[in-house]
């Protein structure tokens, strides 16, 4: 690079001659005592800026410095590497140039169908379906490779979360097995394959479409069994290795469900799953009472996802369990920032929340009226929780009051609304509700059955 700096000569250029897909460029310049360096990474073909950053420290910090931006610099080449990398593994099983633009379009399409869901649905929807018609095109084509099959599979996938009542949502989860099951047959070594049939049937079966113990844990164990095989194909599939997590937190199995969501953060080798792995990582130490863990954790998605509610929520939960200082100004704190972070469209039910959690605090703080007011304040109708979610937390937080009656009878509401929930007392009982073991009324609410 030493002999293009300073040329004059165009990126897209010096790209060309030096035969790159990309190249890191940037500046640094002084602002008083501090530097300013912005770094950018460019398409070598284009000239266009792919990603950019700017990094401000005091200048004698000038090791620091370095870090930080060395650290920006490989995010920057691990995302754009990962898609060339996925791109390259794609094209290996494609037998003609016509199907494998076709799904290059499609995945383009999906891509831009996510980003609508929000704000457009109803583009959304017409943008996936197009996408759809392509993946399918391409494995008319091309009928032994895998990845269009694939591709309809996800498709169909992502659209039951758009669907407009359960049966249709059921229906298309369905069809995305089906798209699983053909692309095993075509493939059964291949791993994205196994992922989408598996995740698919777990979907189902958190969906409880029947009323069956035995074919809802048969749905469970064939997810197992799928997603197991997929990160067994392919280890490096970090969104399985994420859902295989899920999976065996559903379980209540949650050393398997951490040493699951840890595989899929060191399998996310090119950062694209990343804050989905942190806040894994962090619930599941949570869980586990391993609080130093749970907070490094969330301490350290909130440091790469600022702008993400959850981590900011994430570190209020903190604040309640034992291990951490019940610092009643840094809950404010946090549940202002959250304020500002979190998604309209689930912001009203979150905030209640976030205010139940400040209550907890207090309650930690020895500030018992205060934390009872804000309890009371922060209770919500079914308009606004129809699944009864704050009165479990309420509970949580009535315990560290020790108002065990009072959580008792929060328990009953959410028990009458969500009688699935099993709170595992004989077994694994979760540190939340340990001081209610006792209570003569635990037992009958939370398993009547027993």
């Amino acid at each position: 690079m030493a002999r293009y700096r300073g040329s004059g000569i165009s990126e897209d250029s010096i790209a060309r001659a030096l035969e790159t897909g990309s190249l890191v460029t940037g500046s640094v310049e002084p602002e008083g005592d501090r530097l300013r360096v912005t770094v950018r990474l460019v398409d070598g073909f284009s000239g266009a800026d792919v990603e950019r950053t700017t990094v401000a420290l005091p200048a004698e910090r000038l090791l620091a410095v370095q870090d930080s931006v060395a650290e920006n610099v490989a995010s920057f080449l691990r995302q754009r590497l990962g898609e060339e990398v996925r791109l390259r593994e794609r094209r290996a099983g494609a037998t003609d140039a016509v199907a494998w633009t076709l799904v290059q379009r499609a995945e383009r399409l999906r891509k831009d169908a996510f980003e609508l869901e929000q704000d457009d649905p109803e583009r959304a929807i017409r943008t996936y379906r197009e996408a759809d018609s392509l993946a399918a095109q391409a494995a008319t084509i091309d009928p032994q490779w895998v990845v269009p099959v694939v591709l309809r599979g996800w498709l169909a996938y992502d659209l039951s979360f758009m669907a407009d009542d359960m049966p249709q949502r059921v229906e298309r989860v369905e069809s995305a097995i089906e798209y699983g099951n053909a692309a095993v047959a075509l493939d059964r070594t291949y791993g994205d394959a196994l992922h989408l049939r598996g995740r698919s049937r777990y979907l189902l079966r958190r969906m409880e479409i029947t009323p069956n113990p035995q074919q809802l844990e048969q749905l469970l164990e064939d997810a197992r069994a799928d997603l197991e095989a997929a990160v067994d194909a392919d280890p490096t599939l970090a969104n399985a290795w994420y859902a295989l997590s899920q999976l065996h937190y559903h379980r209540e199995d949650i050393m398997s469900a951490v040493i699951a969501a840890r595989r899929a953060y060191e399998a996310d080798a090119f950062l694209s799953n990343q804050d989905y792995n942190l806040l894994r990582l962090y619930q599941t130490h949570y869980d586990l009472e391993q609080f130093s863990d749970a907070q490094r954790w969330c301490d350290e998605g909130a440091r790469r996802f600022p702008s993400d509610y959850r981590f900011a929520q994430c570190r209020l939960w903190m604040l309640i369990s034992p291990w951490a200082p019940a610092d009643v100004d840094l809950a404010w704190q946090l549940a202002g920032a959250f304020d500002t972070l979190v998604p309209a469209q689930i912001g009203e039910l979150e905030r209640h929340r976030t205010r139940m959690v400040v209550g907890g605090v207090l309650a930690r703080a020895d500030l018992a009226d205060s934390a009872r007011h804000l309890l009371e304040a922060a209770r919500a109708g079914p308009d606004i929780d129809p699944d009864q979610q704050l009165a479990s937390d309420e509970a949580v937080m009535r315990i560290l009051l020790g108002d065990y009656d009072e959580a008792i009878e929060l328990l009953k509401r959410y028990v009458a609304v969500n009688p699935g929930h099993d709170f595992d007392i004989d077994r694994n009982l979760h540190w939340w509700w340990r001081p209610l073991r006792d209570h003569p009324d635990f037992r009958a609410v939370v398993a009547p059955g027993r």
